[in-house]
């Protein structure tokens, strides 16, 4: 994967869009830099796997290294403004999302409150790191 420099601050555009039921692009761009990624995406060609366009999903979670599971990072505040998806008929906000917070042994680390229609607010709270 080619490098998307990004620093604190900076504003970032996503957008995940699907070209057949197997396959899509995502792309990034660096509003503040204007610099910019794209990636185009398969999957296997099978109904269990096919993109049917009924949600949308961000993720945050740490990751699994050979060396074992890597630290949540403490990010802070992140707002995700602008939340929308299309189809060819609507537009579609956060209306009927449906969030999930990160618990690590019984302690909320991550706390996520819909702000509006198209923003969201993901906090990470004090506790586990890891």
């Amino acid at each position: 994967m080619a490098e998307l420099d990004v620093k604190t601050g900076d504003e970032i555009r996503v957008i995940i869009s699907t070209t057949t039921p197997y396959s899509g692009t995502i792309g990034l761009e660096n509003l503040s830099t204007g610099q910019n990624y794209s990636l185009s995406v398969k999957s296997p060609t099978n109904a269990e796997f096919r993109l049917k366009g009924k949600s949308a999903e961000w993720v945050v979670e740490s990751f699994r290294t050979e060396e074992g599971q890597e630290p949540l990072v403490d990010f802070g505040t992140v707002v995700f403004s602008n939340c929308s998806a299309e189809t060819r008929d609507e537009i579609l906000g956060l209306g009927t999302v449906s969030k999930r917070d990160i618990v690590v042994d019984g302690v909320a680390v991550t706390n996520t409150a819909v702000l509006s229609k198209h923003e969201v607010e993901v906090r990470r709270l004090g506790g586990a790191l890891e």
